[in-house]
């Protein structure tokens, strides 16, 4: 009885957590769909760099490496 209380307690604790990251994890999905179309785009574009890119779609270079370092 005790741990299972415990136990509802820790999942009531948790369940905002839980639903920022998966809220956070659509976000980024989005945007790193938005660079994607946004790179296939402009992939010709001799004023193209990686910074331009990343600000098109509000993403930093920090989050897109966490986000591919995740993915590999």
């Amino acid at each position: 009885m005790y741990k299972d209380r415990v136990h509802e307690i820790r999942e009531i604790a948790a369940a905002p957590t839980l639903e920022d990251m998966r809220r956070q994890r659509k976000e980024l999905s989005s945007k790193l769909s938005k660079l994607m179309t946004y790179l296939v785009n402009h992939l010709f574009n001799s004023n193209l760099t990686a910074t331009l890119a990343w600000s098109k779609v509000e993403i930093t270079d920090h989050t897109l490496s966490v986000a591919f370092r995740d993915a590999t």
